[in-house]
């Protein structure tokens, strides 16, 4: 080593793995600390903050290998221009892991391979809708760059220590080849992030590699036999076509609604439809995002890629609404929000829709949802259904009217909702939640009152519609 590298720059290079290994390090810690419900105790989850850094010094140290030959170059040419190389790539390492732990923070998800889904535009929308910009809301942003900078000035490391700093660094690297063999994805968000998309990219490449030709042209392709007709003995078919209502809504979920939910009690009258209804169990979600939710429900169509709506052709193929204009129904959409948004407008109009309703047709009288940091998706559900059931009249043939809802999505805002914020506290206190359930309730109590508001704007406009001459 020394023969590549003299004992200054071999210092230094030990040094920024060091820092930039441990800023990490305490930020992921002070996130799985605050954000994941199990590792609440200090104490009892050592051993995995010590995991933790073990690994983020593998990372920072395997980094500072990566990038010894151009820091060598640059050093041979200025000294400070090596010395910036580095702070450079450890402050962009330290920005990628504070963004990962911030979106960790707000959607209690990791980010993995979704993110290649979004485009320029949608991550703007999404930024501006969901964060907190506020001094108070933003300080790892300004804390941790600062601390790693006062870290550069005041930790040194000297000729009697680098050995030990030496072997540090090669125990975090031996963990970190440890743990990347044995799949840990969840170690930290970047080391989901990284294997994540690195799944995603071997997954993409076998797909690209099969040959679709001959018996295998169609491998989903059935044949349709009456005999396979498991609905048809549920529904009662008249000579006069049903109009028909769909509702997608947002962000419900398996942890909310249905007998078997765990936090059961904050969607009531969905759970008391599914007493009544066709229900269905063992769904799986057939998209991340509301864009990608559209074209799979009423067309069964693949995500692809990047998302079915981000094609620049999109194929020819049957939909709910093609083969509904078909049979003469009148095709309507509803939503609060902008349905140029994430190319819905495009798929909607291609598939032949005939009157879209979005935040550009509300009347003056409407009231839209709270700005949060400035803006606002649109308009609250329940100004949704109330527009709707104004534009549902009979037109002398069958209607087909699709309702996407908007207000279960961050930032959570709707009118009146400090009732909401009541009825929940109210409902974790009587009900038989764990303490651990109960601190997820208080924690994220915006997102519980939200689906309670939903679920009473899905009621009232079943019951105003069933109430309809």
């Amino acid at each position: 080593m020394e023969k590549i590298l003299n004992h200054r720059q071999t210092k230094f290079l030990i040094k920024s793995g060091i820092i930039i290994g441990s800023v990490t390090a305490f930020s992921d810690i002070l996130t799985t600390l605050f954000y994941n419900e199990k590792s609440k105790e200090f104490a009892s989850n050592l051993f995995e903050f010590l995991k933790i850094f073990a690994f983020d010094l593998g990372v920072s140290s395997c980094l500072m290998i990566g990038l010894t030959i151009p820091f060598l170059l640059l050093d041979k040419l200025n000294v400070l221009a090596g010395k910036t190389f580095i702070y450079l790539f450890g402050l962009v390492l330290v920005f990628i892991v504070l963004l990962l732990n911030k979106y960790y923070a707000t959607t209690h998800l990791s980010l993995g391979s979704d993110l290649y889904g979004f485009s320029i535009d949608d991550l703007q929308m999404i930024i501006i809708s969901s964060t907190d910009f506020s001094l108070l809301a933003m300080w790892p942003f300004y804390t941790f760059p600062i601390s790693f900078i006062i870290l550069y000035i005041y930790f040194h490391v000297d000729f009697y220590n680098v050995k030990w700093f030496t072997s540090i660094i090669l125990i975090g690297i031996l963990f970190l080849v440890f743990e990347m063999l044995s799949k840990n994805k969840k170690i930290t968000n970047l080391a989901y992030f990284v294997n994540d998309s690195i799944d995603f990219k071997k997954s993409t490449a076998i797909i690209k590699n099969q040959v679709w030709i001959g018996a295998n042209a169609y491998p989903l392709l059935r044949k349709y036999s009456s005999e396979n007709d498991v609905l048809g003995q549920y529904l009662t078919l008249k000579t006069q076509k049903p109009n028909i209502i769909l509702i997608i809504v947002e962000g419900l979920g398996r942890d909310f609604s249905g007998e078997d939910a765990d936090y059961k009690g904050f969607t009531p009258f969905l759970d008391s439809l599914s007493q009544k209804s066709l229900f269905w169990t063992n769904f799986v979600s057939n998209a991340g995002r509301s864009f990608g939710a559209i074209p799979s429900i009423l067309g069964s169509v693949p995500f692809g890629s990047s998302g079915f709506l981000e094609l620049n052709k999109l194929p020819s193929h049957i939909s709910l609404i093609s083969l509904l204009k078909n049979y003469n129904y009148k095709t309507s959409y509803f939503e609060g929000g902008d349905a140029q948004f994430d190319h819905k407008l495009t798929y909607l109009t291609h598939e032949g829709m005939e009157n879209i309703v979005d935040q550009n047709s509300y009347e003056p009288s409407y009231i839209k949802s709270p700005t949060e940091n400035g803006f606002s998706w649109g308009y609250p559900d329940k100004e949704i259904f109330k527009k709707t059931l104004t534009e549902l009249k009979p037109v002398g043939q069958p209607r087909f009217d699709l309702i996407m809802t908007i207000t279960n999505h961050e930032p959570f805002t709707f009118n009146g909702k400090e009732s909401y914020l009541t009825r929940v506290k109210a409902l974790a206190d009587k009900s038989n939640f764990s303490d651990v359930q109960k601190e997820v309730i208080d924690k994220y109590k915006n997102v519980f009152s939200t689906l309670l508001y939903t679920d009473d704007a899905i009621r009232d406009f079943i019951n105003q519609y069933k109430s309809n001459p």
